[in-house]
């Protein structure tokens, strides 16, 4: 029989194999980080307009004190184990951006350096952000320092299908589509990449005249294509520039518009005044029937006033007071108004007479009936000015004035 030797007396320290082969295959495993060179060819613009050039000139001096470049990052087409996210490199930013501004040639190759780990995979994918002012046309990158060899990426055209990409890509490559696709919301602007689609409901020019409106081409159950890519326009702007002329929107403004609650019904023709005559004198008023009969749809005044069709704006009492002290003022000429309106079939309000007083210093008073000639169309708008002029927070700034 075999007989055992007597060890050392020593305490020794007892080490699983299992240990030692976890502890060997994390040492074997730890990877190693190398250096890989990506060479970027950018395509030239062959003329340039003036802003182009000073953009160029602006990048270039950002882009040399490092404020403003165009940086790369490598992306793999393996998940990181950990993290369970593409596998990235650091990013890295094109070097002599701003020595080779004002190189003249066609193409123009820049370099960027990385490091990667000795398991980072496949490059699949790169992402580059351009943080100069001016776009620039980037025509290929090619990696250099892989195992496999020099890895091209040419940028007109996908790498992959979307069933054949790689798994460190696909979630990339579905942000990618979502900021393509766009939220329909928001106006695109020049550094959108969004391709959202609309109907072409931009085609006429209202604001010019209603005879260049034209229909909505696209999204009807006739013509329901074609389409065109969505700018997020506001709508043009339909309302008539010069509606301020007319007399609808003028009579319009009257209740709807400074001082809406003015306006009154009408009781007794011609109105009367309600300022003292000792202070102010006989303030009669100028309005007579032949002044607005004409446009009572054969109506007489009676009969209107007693079916409720006649209203006024009555700034005369109000102003009266304040028109000489207004008008010595330098460069300020106003009047005390009277204005009539007559309830058309339509359910609208129509000036049918202004009347404008001065102050009790002169008692001049004058009518102003709608237009029948070019004289008296501008006299007709002036007249309509003063009513819109006198309203009580313009008497007040014009006093303190």
């Amino acid at each position: 029989a075999t007989r055992l030797r007597r060890g050392p007396r020593f305490p020794v320290a007892a080490i699983s194999q299992d240990f030692i082969k976890t502890t060997l295959r994390v040492h074997a495993e730890k990877p190693v980080q190398f250096k890989v060179r990506a060479v970027v060819t950018v395509r030239n613009k062959i003329r340039e307009d003036f802003r182009e050039t000073m953009l160029k000139h602006l990048d270039a001096i950002s882009d040399s004190i490092g404020t403003r470049n165009v940086v790369l990052e490598l992306i793999s087409t393996d998940i990181n184990p950990k993290t369970k996210s593409p596998k990235k490199s650091n990013k890295a930013a094109l070097k002599d951006w701003s020595k080779k501004s004002s190189v003249k040639a066609e193409r123009v190759n820049y370099t960027a350096e990385f490091i990667v780990d000795s398991d980072f995979g496949v490059p699949g994918a790169i992402a580059v952000t351009n943080k100069h002012q001016r776009e620039f046309f980037l025509e290929s990158i090619v990696i250099e320092g892989f195992v496999i060899g020099a890895v091209h990426f040419p940028c007109n055209s996908w790498a992959y299908l979307p069933g054949d990409t790689p798994a460190g890509l696909r979630v990339l490559r579905e942000k990618e589509l979502i900021n393509l696709r766009g939220d329909g919301k928001g106006v695109r602007k020049l550094c959108d990449r969004i391709y959202d689609f609309d109907t072409y409901n931009d085609l006429g020019n209202p604001d010019e005249g209603i005879e260049l409106t034209r229909p909505t081409l696209g999204g009807t159950q006739n013509h329901p294509y074609p389409r065109r890519c969505r700018t997020g326009r506001a709508p043009t702007d339909t309302e008539d520039k010069f509606a301020w002329l007319r007399d609808d929107e003028f009579a319009r403004q009257a209740i709807a518009g400074v001082n809406p609650v003015n306006i009154e019904r009408l009781e007794v023709f011609p109105p009367v005044s309600k300022l003292d005559p000792e202070m102010y004198g006989h303030q009669e008023s100028a309005l007579k029937e032949e002044h607005i009969l004409a446009q009572l749809n054969g109506m007489t005044v009676q009969q209107a006033i007693q079916a409720n069709k006649l209203f006024m704006i009555n700034y005369h009492d109000v102003y009266v007071p304040f028109v000489d002290r207004i008008n010595a003022l330098d460069g300020r000429k106003s009047y005390a108004t009277r204005t009539i309106f007559f309830l058309t079939p339509l359910g609208t309000l129509k000036p049918i007479a202004i009347e404008l007083s001065l102050g009790p210093s002169s008692g001049s008073k004058r009518v102003v009936t709608p237009p029948v000639d070019a004289t008296t169309y501008w006299k007709w708008q002036l007249a309509k000015a003063h009513v819109t002029h006198t309203c009580l927070h313009g008497t007040i700034y014009i006093v303190c004035s």
